[in-house]
C-alpha cells in the first residue's frame, strides 16, 4: 500500500471515529443503556440468550412448554451480538456500523476521484445525518448493516475494472448476499441499484465482449451472491411477504392501501432541507410531526387508524442538495469540456458518467420512495414479490446514499474551480487509486 492510500485510510479511520465520539459520547461514560423502540435490550436479550447455538437451530425452555427457534443467520448483527455484551452492543452497534460504512464509501469516492474532503462530505451526508442517522431512535439494527454491505458491495464493484477484477466480483456478490441476510427488503432495494451499478461498470469495459464480461463477473457476482442469501431469503419470504399477500388477497386494494401506507409526500420534500419543517416524529412533545405519512387510508372520513406514524426525520440540509445539484450540472460542462479538448476526454468523461448514474438512480430512488404518490412506483407495483414489501420509503435510504455521492462530486468541482474543472476536467490526472491499472481487463 503507498503513502497516499495509508494517508486516505488513516483520515477515514480518524473521521469515523471522530463521529462516533461526538454522537455517541453520552453512552461511553456507562451506566447508561441507548433506548430503542423496535430493538430494545429486552427484546435483543431474548435473542442474545440462545447465541451462538441458535445458528444451527434451538430450543428455548424459558416457557411452559417450550418454544421451537428457528435457524439464526450468520450475519454482522448477530455476530456482533454473540461477541459483545448485550448492553454495550446495544450502545455501540449503531455507531459502529456506521462508521463502517462511512470508510467503505470514503474509499470508493477516492477511488471515484474524488478530494478527501469532498470524500468525507459525501460519506457524512450518506450515513450520519437524516433517517440513516435518526433512526437509531426506532433501532432498525439490521438496516444500518444493509448499508454497511452495501457500500461494500460499491466499492467493489469499482474495483472490478481492475487487476483482480474476477476477485472483487465474488466479494460484491457475497456483500449482497450478506445484506439480503441483515433485511431482506432493504437488501432487495439496495440490491437492485447496486446491479444497475454493476451493469454500468461492465458497460464501460472496452476491451472485452459483453459474453465475457457476464461470464467472468455477473454470473459469479450472482452466484456469491445467492449463497448466504437464499435460505434467509425463502424463511423470510415465508414469515412475512407471503403473510402480507395472504392477509390481503381477498381485495387489491386493501393489499395496496396495505403495501403503501408509508409512501413519502412529495409535498413533505422541503423537510429535507428545512429542519422540524413538519415536525420531528409523532409524538414528540416539543416537535410533534404533523404531516401525513403512515396515515391510514380513509382516515380522513372515518378517523379510524393512524393520522400518522414517523420515528425518524429527513433533514439533510440545503448544502448537500445544492452540491448534488452543482455536480449534475458540472456534468454537462464536463461533456463541453471534453468535445473540445480530446486530451481531457478520459477523466471527464469518467466523472461525468458516474455523475449522470448516480443523478438518475437518487432521482429514480426518490420518486419510488413516494410510493401510492408516484407513478413510477405504480409501474413498479406491478413486478413480482417487490409489490408484497412495505413501505416504499424505505428508498429513502438508497436516495441518501446517491445524494451524497453527489454532493462529494459537486464539492470536488466547486473546490478545484469551476472555470479550471470546466477547461480541465480531465487534464488533472486521476488520482493513483483511481488511476486504471495496466494489463487490468477494462479500459475505465
Amino acid at each position: 500500500m503507498n503513502n497516499h492510500k495509508k494517508s486516505s485510510l488513516v483520515i477515514a479511520v480518524v473521521l469515523g471515529a471522530m463521529l462516533m465520539f461526538a454522537i455517541w459520547y453520552p453512552l461511553m461514560q456507562g451506566g447508561v443503556v441507548l433506548f430503542s423502540t423496535d430493538d430494545n435490550i429486552g427484546l435483543l436479550s431474548g435473542c442474545a440468550r440462545g447465541l451462538p447455538a441458535t445458528f444451527l437451530g434451538w430450543w428455548d425452555d424459558s416457557s411452559l412448554l417450550g418454544n421451537g427457534i428457528g435457524r439464526v443467520p450468520l450475519n454482522w448483527t448477530s455476530a456482533l451480538l454473540t461477541a459483545l455484551p448485550l448492553p454495550q452492543f446495544v450502545n455501540v452497534v449503531h455507531a459502529v456500523t456506521l462508521a463502517l460504512a462511512a470508510m467503505l464509501l470514503f474509499g470508493l469516492l477516492r477511488r471515484m476521484g474524488c478530494s478527501r474532503a469532498s470524500s468525507m462530505l459525501g460519506a457524512l451526508v450518506a450515513f450520519w445525518c437524516s433517517s440513516n442517522l435518526a433512526l437509531t431512535y426506532g433501532g432498525h439494527i439490521p438496516k444500518f448493516s444493509v448499508l454497511l454491505f452495501g457500500s461494500l458491495a460499491l466499492l467493489c464493484i469499482k474495483n472490478m475494472t481492475g487487476t483482480h477484477g474476477r476477485a472483487w466480483a465474488l466479494l460484491a456478490g457475497g456483500a449482497v448476499g450478506f445484506a439480503l441476510v441483515e433485511q431482506q427488503d432493504v437488501g432487495l432495494f439496495f440490491g437492485m441499484f447496486i446491479g444497475a451499478y454493476a451493469v454500468f461498470m461492465l458497460f464501460r469495459m472496452t476491451t472485452v465482449s459483453w459474453q465475457q464480461r457476464v461470464a467472468t463477473f455477473l454470473v459469479p457476482m450472482g452466484l456469491m451472491a445467492a449463497w448466504p442469501a437464499i435460505p434467509s431469503l425463502l424463511q423470510g419470504y415465508t414469515h412475512n411477504i407471503q403473510n402480507v399477500a395472504t392477509t390481503t388477497a381477498e381485495d387489491p386494494a386493501v393489499k395496496w392501501d396495505f403495501v403503501t401506507q408509508w409512501s413519502f409526500p412529495p409535498d413533505e420534500a422541503m423537510a429535507l432541507m428545512a429542519p422540524g419543517y413538519l415536525g420531528w416524529r409523532s409524538s414528540e412533545p416539543a416537535g410533534p410531526y404533523w404531516g401525513r405519512l403512515g396515515r391510514s387510508a380513509g382516515w380522513e372520513q372515518t378517523g379510524q387508524g393512524f393520522m400518522n406514524f414517523k420515528l425518524d426525520d429527513w433533514y439533510l440540509g440545503i448544502i448537500p442538495v445544492a452540491f448534488a445539484l452543482l455536480a449534475c450540472f458540472a456534468a454537462w460542462r464536463w461533456r463541453e469540456a471534453a468535445a473540445g479538448a480530446p486530451a481531457a476526454a478520459p477523466g471527464g468523461a469518467e466523472r461525468r458518467a458516474e455523475v449522470i448514474f448516480w443523478g438518475c438512480a437518487t432521482l429514480i430512488a426518490l420518486l419510488l420512495a413516494m410510493g401510492k404518490f408516484s407513478p413510477l412506483y405504480q409501474l413498479f407495483y406491478h413486478l413480482p414479490v417487490v409489490n408484497n414489501i412495505r413501505a416504499p420509503i424505505k428508498f429513502l435510504q438508497v436516495f441518501q446514499v446517491g445524494l451524497g455521492i453527489l454532493a462529494a462530486f459537486g464539492m470536488d468541482w466547486v473546490m478545484s474551480g469551476a472555470k479550471e474543472s470546466d477547461g480541465a476536467a480531465g487534464k488533472r490526472p486521476l488520482k493513483p487509486d483511481a488511476q486504471q491499472v495496466k494489463g487490468s481487463p477494462a479500459s475505465v
